[in-house]
């Protein structure tokens, strides 16, 4: 029982760990970087939520997944728009 409820804590500490903002190192010499990062943020979100909602089992699964969506899809975004991210 102890070891379940270590295994517990353990899982909701990295789920809430990961629901932090995520923002990948890059070089921004124009300054622009501030701003496509919040809006890559914002619509990767809405983007993985809309996602994740379309069927029972992948919003069942979503807590366990979504952070690791949501900073796949932040990295996609800001490479489109040109950022080479640091791996």
């Amino acid at each position: 029982m102890a070891g379940m409820i270590r295994i517990l804590t353990l899982f909701g500490v990295l789920a809430i760990a990961g629901c932090g903002g995520y923002a990948p190192r890059v070089t921004d010499p124009a300054g622009s970087y501030q701003k496509d990062v919040v809006a890559c943020q914002t619509d990767s979100a809405a983007a993985v939520d809309r996602q994740n909602a379309k069927t029972g089992l992948t919003w069942l699964i979503s807590p366990a997944r979504r952070p690791f969506q949501v900073r796949r899809a932040i990295r996609g975004c800001l490479e489109g728009k040109g950022y080479v991210l640091a791996a």
